[in-house]
């Protein structure tokens, strides 16, 4: 979302200020409307300024005091409306923001930023599905042309399970500005609804590379890893308790086969797993792979595990019956070991997107 139209009036300073948001260097910005505030402390183009680098902090608090004393000084304008709806969407007050937001749009209906505002805060909250929907196509109809407006579009539409209109719509916006990285995201979410979980995390990794502070994008991709691996491990423990359990009965005479069965299985899903992996690791995900063991050592940990406990798994399927019980005995553990901390990872995961 562009945020330029703070109003008139701006002196050297707020002009600054703005070309600081705009470069995403926040904290200067700040100090750059500093003295305007303490000058003027009513000043609404200050204050919005000083709003947008707060919710660029990641300080919606404060945000959503700058914001409100915006709008208290100047009721009838839009904009400080927005960032108010978009400071209490941060702290999670989604029916506050919406209001917030429709006030906006009461205030300026034929500006797309206000539509595209109320879409994205209404989005994803109850029972709001069909002003989400409205205020996105609106802020189309008055915007086709920019790229958000079809990425609140798509991000509208994924929330409400609608695939066809949201990959539509976020394709659309990519052509429109190919490092918009709230579209690349949803597209990303879009996989994850399809169960294509390296396709979901190569998309967020886009949008990671695209955009530095989108701290969403890069919790995605572990989410997605996670659930990748996760997927991996349920079929071989369903392998080894199917298959698994007859290959190593030496006295059976269908040891062999069920030995070579299982096999197969592991094998199938070597190539699964390859099929899907090498077109995302060309593109951003591969970066993000070859950083993994410095970055994220507990699913290093976890996929060094799965590796370990499935290639102990195929030596036991090729070697003789009896003498299958020692492979066993490395590759279960080794499995179960790698569920044991993929569930630790998840927990950090849900922790983090707690906040």
């Amino acid at each position: 979302m562009n945020d330029n139209d703070v109003g008139g009036g701006s002196d050297g300073a707020l002009t600054r200020a703005e070309h600081l948001l705009d470069v995403h260097r926040p904290r200067e910005a700040l100090r750059a409307v500093a003295a305007e505030l303490a000058r003027d402390p009513q000043n609404v183009t200050a204050l919005g300024l000083a709003a947008r680098a707060e919710l660029d902090l990641k300080e919606p608090r404060r945000a959503r005091e700058l914001a409100t004393r915006a709008a208290a000084a100047q009721p009838h304008a839009e904009y400080p409306l927005r960032l108010l709806a978009l400071s209490l969407h941060a702290l999670g007050r989604f029916t506050d923001a919406c209001e917030a937001a429709q006030a906006a749009v009461a205030n300026a209906p034929n500006v797309w930023q206000t539509h595209y505002t109320l879409a994205y805060v209404s989005a994803g909250t109850p029972g709001m599905d069909s002003v989400a929907r409205e205020a996105a196509r609106r802020a189309v109809e008055l915007a086709p042309l920019e790229a958000e407006t079809h990425a609140v579009m798509g991000q509208v539409a994924v929330e409400q399970g609608d695939q066809t209109t949201a990959e539509n719509a976020l394709r659309e916006a990519l052509r429109l500005n190919p490092n918009l990285a709230m579209a690349r995201n949803d597209l990303g979410r879009l996989h994850l609804l399809r169960k294509d979980h390296f396709g979901a995390a190569g998309h967020f990794a886009h949008a990671a590379a695209d955009d530095v502070r989108m701290d969403v994008a890069q919790h995605n991709i572990d989410a997605a890893l996670a659930m990748a691996v996760g997927r991996v491990v349920f079929w071989v423990c369903v392998a080894v308790f199917i298959l698994g359990r007859f290959a190593v009965k030496d006295e059976s005479d269908g040891a062999v086969g069920f030995g070579y069965a299982m096999l197969a299985v592991l094998v199938a899903l070597v190539i699964w797993q390859a099929v899907l992996i090498v077109p995302a690791a060309r593109g951003g995900l591969g970066t993000y792979l070859r950083m993994l063991p410095h970055r994220d050592r507990l699913m290093t940990a976890t996929v060094g595990l799965l590796v370990l406990g499935m290639t102990a798994l195929m030596v036991m399927c090729v070697v003789p019956p009896d003498s299958r019980l020692w492979p066993l005995m490395v590759g279960v553990p080794a499995v179960l070991g790698s569920r044991l901390l993929l569930e630790l990872r998840a927990r950090e995961l849900q922790k983090a997107e707690g906040g």
